[in-house]
């Protein structure tokens, strides 16, 4: 059996696609050496090439494991594919002859005779449609697309294969979930040190509530403001509130929410950062704050929980599948709720010490390990 895999998204932001496209190529590596697998990348810019030389050093150098690139852009192969119908040039050209071809970018090649299977991330667009708007006719053509004629579909939770059967009335059977993972490196932290030395990288002093994940409008980062502007003001926590996130949309949050200057000297935005880093300040905070709209699965705060981080967390999409009862599910719209949620953990050292240790322990639930040899099962299932 010879699998294509789309690598792309390792080459963009090192976001939750980022994670679940290297961390299963990378498991899969391990589990299995017996089947060919090649990694396909779309390097049509400076910056892309620049990322493929960096992420080369980090994937798979074994014997059945090989790359192929093309500098065509993906748009360009959408609009031959999607807006005119055209059937070539077929995937197979730049790939050359595979069993399966595995897009991790939910897109869905034109191909002849080999296998597709499309990993379905999340349904934010057609959810929150006044949010993106902009992208909504196009999307609408892929997604199709995928439900037709994908021979199958990767699902990362229940919910989201919920809303696609919803949405575009898919076959069920043609729908697999498989569950994202979280990586042993995100675990309690003995070393003080390091955890030290991460904060005063970032400027970052103790006690500090955090949130990290892609900056975007869904993430509903301006309410995460509000409250703590409200904690402050109200309450008077000693807190900081710390933003892990590329910074490029920023702006546009922050447009959003009246924030005084007082507020505005206690929050600290990171930017983006290592994966060393990331890990040392989940350590370090109190309280780890995710209040998005709508997830497709939501890695952050299960990265959270396994660094024994205490979560509160949106009750939205699928968020209460990856939490569980390991963390405070509230509304994301209804500010005194998460305030009051806040407050109490930060409040009672009992209640703060039981939520970690259930996070802890929900989090080994979720393993890359399992997504890799759950995919692999998808593949087999194929040929």
């Amino acid at each position: 059996m010879k699998v294509c895999i789309d690598g792309s998204p390792i080459l963009g932001l090192q976001s939750g696609f980022y994670r679940y496209v290297s961390e299963l190529i990378k498991n899969i590596a391990l589990i299995d050496v017996y089947n060919d697998y090649q990694i396909f990348f779309f390097l049509f810019n400076k910056n892309m090439r620049k990322n493929f030389r960096r992420e080369m050093n980090k994937l798979p150098n074994q014997r059945n494991f090989s790359y192929c690139t093309t500098l065509i852009p993906r748009s360009v192969l959408d609009v031959l594919w999607n807006e005119f119908g055209f059937k070539f040039p077929r995937i197979e050209l730049f790939t050359g002859k595979c069993d399966i071809f595995h897009s991790t970018s939910c897109w869905l090649p034109e191909v002849k005779k080999t296998k597709t299977v499309v990993t379905l991330y999340d349904l934010t667009v057609f959810k929150l449609p006044n949010l993106y708007q902009y992208s909504l006719k196009e999307s609408e053509k892929i997604f199709k697309k995928i439900s037709l004629y994908a021979d199958k579909i990767i699902a990362i939770s229940e919910n989201t294969k919920k809303d696609f059967i919803e949405i575009f009335g898919t076959d069920p059977q043609k729908i697999i979930v498989i569950p994202l993972g979280v990586s042993e490196n995100f675990r309690p932290l003995q070393n003080k040190e390091r955890i030290k030395s991460a904060l005063q990288k970032y400027g970052i002093m103790c006690p500090y509530l955090l949130h990290t994940g892609t900056i975007l409008l869904h993430k509903n980062l301006q309410t995460v403001i509000k409250v703590f502007g409200i904690l402050k003001e109200k309450f008077g926590i000693p807190h900081k509130l710390v933003i892990v996130g590329e910074k490029k949309r920023l702006n546009k949050v922050l447009y959003q929410v009246e924030i005084s200057p007082y507020i505005f000297e206690h929050i600290i935005f990171t930017g983006q950062i290592s994966q060393e880093d990331l890990i040392s300040i989940y350590n370090g905070a109190d309280l780890f704050i995710f209040l998005s709209l709508y997830e497709g699965f939501g890695l952050p705060p299960l990265e959270a929980m396994a660094c024994g981080v205490p979560v509160v967390v949106s009750n939205v999409s699928s968020l209460p599948e990856v939490v569980g009862a390991a963390g405070i599910l509230v509304n994301p719209l209804n500010i005194d709720e998460i305030v009051d949620a806040i407050i109490k953990i930060i409040s009672d050292m009992k209640l703060k010490k039981e939520l970690s240790e259930k996070g802890l322990k929900r989090a080994k639930e979720f393993s890359w390990q399992k997504t890799a040899i759950e995919t692999l099962s998808v593949y087999k299932e194929l040929c």
